[in-house]
């Protein structure tokens, strides 16, 4: 068993293989890694060309759609490092020291390493460490460098690894049950995850010195349509809320949340409602419901 293995979750992301895993490629040969993709029945070529032109790869495939979460859960379950890299099929690797990882992997609470990420077009910075903060009555996430705190060695914490371009400790990872089924098909799967490894008292890091490109325009924007992306962002905004809150946070919370419910009654706004009853269901079964789109990634 080799120290790091990559997990890469596809769906039709043919188009993004020839720019995006090349990097990721030379990056395995360089530390010696194992390589999987796990193709969540996608309806493209992806298989062929995966096979064609990145015979490197271990290329697992799903029989039916299960999105993104259990994707690479699958991926997870299948690798044999103790440290799992985990990308989208958007991510250009630009620079990720594999020391640096080992001076966060080292650390007897280790779950997980955030990287730096800049946008395709400049190479601008596009997210960074994660913080969980509540606006009117609803979980958000900040990731910009002002947003950022940092620990007593002066390293920047992150609430949770960035599912897209992160490194995780395998065996943690499994131990939490991975990704939660109830967000399926996408998002907020690594914020849950994040808040359960907290729980545990592990911790996850950020380094600006490991950086990424990724494209914006990634797998689940090129799949979905954008009501159905901010419909299933809202649900699972809602499902993070019922699943990690206490009954006194949630009191608290929902005087704002009632006036934000009553604009949306308001202004017809009735996919509002719909999500808070799909998330309830959700949040209290913890099954998969239907999934239907992508795995193409988490932010």
């Amino acid at each position: 068993m080799g120290r790091y293995s990559i997990v890469i979750p596809n769906y039709n992301g043919a188009g993004f293989f020839p720019r995006y895993l090349p990097s990721v490629v030379e990056f395995a040969k360089s530390g010696g890694m194992e390589l999987i993709i796990v193709d969540d029945a996608s309806g493209d070529d992806s298989v062929a060309l995966l096979a064609r032109d990145f015979p490197e790869a271990i290329v697992l495939t799903n029989e039916e759609n299960l999105g993104f979460g259990e994707t690479v859960n699958r991926g997870v379950k299948s690798a044999t490092g103790e440290l799992v890299f985990l990308f989208n099929t958007d991510i250009l690797i630009r620079s990720i020291s594999l020391e640096i990882v080992e001076e966060y992997a080292g650390e007897p609470d280790f779950f997980g390493l955030t990287f730096k990420s800049l946008n395709p077009d400049d190479l601008g910075f596009r997210e960074g460490a994660k913080r969980l903060v509540y606006r009117s009555g609803l979980p958000t996430t900040l990731h910009n460098p002002g947003d950022q705190v940092k620990d007593a060695q002066g390293r920047w914490l992150s609430f949770y690894p960035v599912g897209g371009h992160a490194v995780v400790n395998r065996e943690r990872f499994l131990e939490l049950g991975g990704f939660a089924d109830c967000y399926s098909p996408f998002y907020w799967e690594d914020a849950d995850l994040g808040m359960q490894a907290q729980l545990r008292g592990w911790k996850s890091w950020y380094d600006e010195r490991l950086e990424v490109v990724h494209d914006h325009q990634g797998s689940i924007k090129t799949n979905n349509q954008k009501k159905y992306i901010d419909y299933i962002k809202l649900r699972n905004r809602f499902i993070f809320l019922l699943r990690n809150t206490t009954p006194g946070e949630r009191m608290r919370l929902y005087p704002m949340l009632t006036v934000r419910m009553l604009e949306n009654l308001l202004k017809g706004r009735l996919d509002f409602f719909r999500a808070w009853s799909e998330a309830k269901a959700r949040a209290r079964s913890g099954n998969r419901a239907g999934a239907g789109a992508s795995a193409g990634g988490s932010s």
